[in-house]
This record gives C-alpha cells, sequence and structure tokens, in this order.
C-alpha cells in the first residue's frame, strides 16, 4: 500500500488530500441566519446545491430508488407513506429525496464513479439521514470523518452550522458528497480496486475483507432494481 495513502485515510472514513483551508469570516455570524450563512465562506461544491431545473434520467431513477427503500407501506390508492424520520424532517421529503439524488449523481460523474455507488454508499452510511452523527463524530450523508476527509469541512466541525442546514432542501450536502466522492475515487485508485477502495473507505487502508464493502455493494444492486421496478 502506498504510503500517501495511509497519510489520506483514517478510521471510520478515508480522508482526502488537504484542501485550501476556509478563510475566516471578518466577524462571527449567526450560523441560524441564511443571509449571515450566504456571507460564509464557501466549501467546495456550493454550487451543486442550486436546484436542477431538468434532472438526469439518472437522477431520476435514484430518486425513485431512494423513494421505495424509504417506503414503509402504500395506501390503496398506491401513494407511498415513508419512514416517520423523513415524513417528520423539516423539509419535504420526497423533495429532498430528489436533491439528494441529483447532488450524489453529480458528484459521481465528476469523480467517474457509478452514482448507484455513491447512492448505496449514502445510504449505508447514513441512511440518507444529513444529521447523522457517527460515534467518532462522522457527519454527513457519507459520514466524512473529522480527522479524516471532514477534517476542515464545516459541515463537520460546526454543529451549529450543521443544525441550521437542516432546514434546507439539500441540507448543505453538496460539498459534504463533493468530498465523500473524491475521497472514494482516490482509494479505489490506490488501493487497485473497487472492493479494495469501499474497504479502505471504512477503515482507513486497502483490504478486501472489510464487510462494508460487501453491504455496500449489496446495497447498489437493490437500489438498480429498485429504481427498475419503480
Amino acid at each position: 500500500m502506498r504510503p500517501l495513502l495511509v497519510a489520506q485515510l483514517t478510521l471510520g472514513c478515508a480522508g482526502a488530500p488537504a484542501p485550501r483551508p476556509e478563510t475566516p469570516a471578518s466577524a462571527p455570524v449567526d450560523p441560524s441566519s441564511r443571509a449571515a450563512r450566504a456571507e460564509a465562506p464557501a466549501e467546495p461544491g456550493t454550487a451543486d446545491r442550486a436546484e436542477s431545473a431538468a434532472p438526469s434520467p439518472a437522477a431520476r431513477a435514484l430518486a425513485r430508488a431512494f423513494e421505495a427503500r424509504m417506503t414503509v407501506w402504500r395506501r390503496p390508492d398506491g401513494s407511498r407513506v415513508l419512514t416517520r424520520r423523513c415524513r417528520e424532517g423539516p423539509v419535504d421529503c420526497a423533495a429532498r429525496l430528489r436533491r439528494f439524488a441529483e447532488m450524489i449523481v453529480q458528484a459521481a460523474r465528476r469523480h467517474d464513479l457509478d452514482p448507484f455507488l455513491l447512492g448505496a454508499l449514502a445510504w449505508r452510511e447514513s441512511g440518507l439521514d444529513p444529521a447523522a452523527l457517527g460515534r467518532r463524530g462522522e457527519a454527513g450523508l457519507v459520514q466524512l470523518h473529522p480527522r479524516g476527509a471532514g477534517r476542515d469541512m464545516r459541515y463537520v466541525r460546526d454543529a451549529a452550522y450543521r443544525a441550521a442546514c437542516q432546514a434546507e432542501l439539500d441540507a448543505c450536502q453538496g460539498p459534504v458528497l463533493e468530498r465523500g466522492a473524491s475521497t472514494l475515487s482516490r482509494a479505489i485508485a490506490e488501493c487497485g480496486s473497487l472492493v479494495s477502495g469501499l474497504g479502505a473507505y471504512a477503515t482507513g487502508h486497502c483490504t478486501d475483507r472489510a464487510s462494508h464493502a460487501t453491504h455496500v455493494l449489496e446495497e447498489r444492486e437493490t437500489l438498480r432494481r429498485l429504481a427498475r421496478e419503480q
């Protein structure tokens, strides 16, 4: 295994190349204020938070799969009842799932990944809950580690900002998904295989034995099947 990868990965989530540090705001801002947040330093990928006028076929397919995955049961009229966590969230659940699907497809394509693979990773890591927090402080849809890939990410290290983001349709996940996609893409390249790269994302080192890889690949097939069936 190359020394570069060892330095970039950390337990719980692979790391990423050290990006340019964020520039501190000139004055304290209230993270719950949309206007203040707009003045705060932007993170890479923030442009992806804008609504897409015409979702791609891949984004529509992934959104169908996500909605099916979140479905608890169907009413007699065929409409879906989604999970309570999703239904009782701060924004429309189905609209958020569609937005997540769009952002996942965009991030995956920028890093030559299968969108359904990145979608499966997000599902396994967080259950598509942007507010999910791991035992070691991992945060976001793809659970970036605060001492690894998320070490310079505002969403990971700023709890007040993270809480304010939950009221947004995209929950500020554009930069999170961008970092997760770049981290996974680099791990796959460095480790030499998809399975070993997924293992590195979960454990911090190239391995073909991590159960995480098996679960993600199984989830990818589930999402593909659900997209076809809907």
